[in-house]
């Protein structure tokens, strides 16, 4: 996802601005050194600008918070709903950031 956003002449830091979230993890997303505390790290509740309400993470992703309690989660065609914040939040690890953002170890 980051290299796309350079490709398309996206600086980092600019990508950081966009994205909400620091330099040092939009950089370490682009060289492959994101791993899951980093992006976590990165939660934020979702800004009043959005018209969803959940948390927002490294990169651009987010985490709806539906009315019913539950929370949403959408990959590409993907999608999943749960009521565990955490389990989300390792699946959006699992199914994105690993492979957006793969560690030192390839995963």
């Amino acid at each position: 996802m980051i290299n796309g956003l350079q490709r398309c002449g996206l600086s980092l830091p600019e990508i950081a601005r966009q994205s909400g979230v620091g330099y040092t993890t939009v950089w370490r997303g682009a060289t492959g050194q994101l791993r899951q505390p980093s992006y976590k790290a990165s939660r934020f509740p979702t800004p009043a600008s959005m018209s969803i309400s959940g948390f927002t993470y490294a990169l651009g992703c987010y985490i709806e918070n539906r009315a019913e309690g539950d929370y949403y989660l959408l990959i590409g065609r993907g999608d999943w709903i749960s009521d565990d914040l955490a389990a989300l939040e390792r699946t959006l690890y699992d199914e994105h950031y690993a492979y957006e953002a793969p560690d030192a170890e390839g995963g």
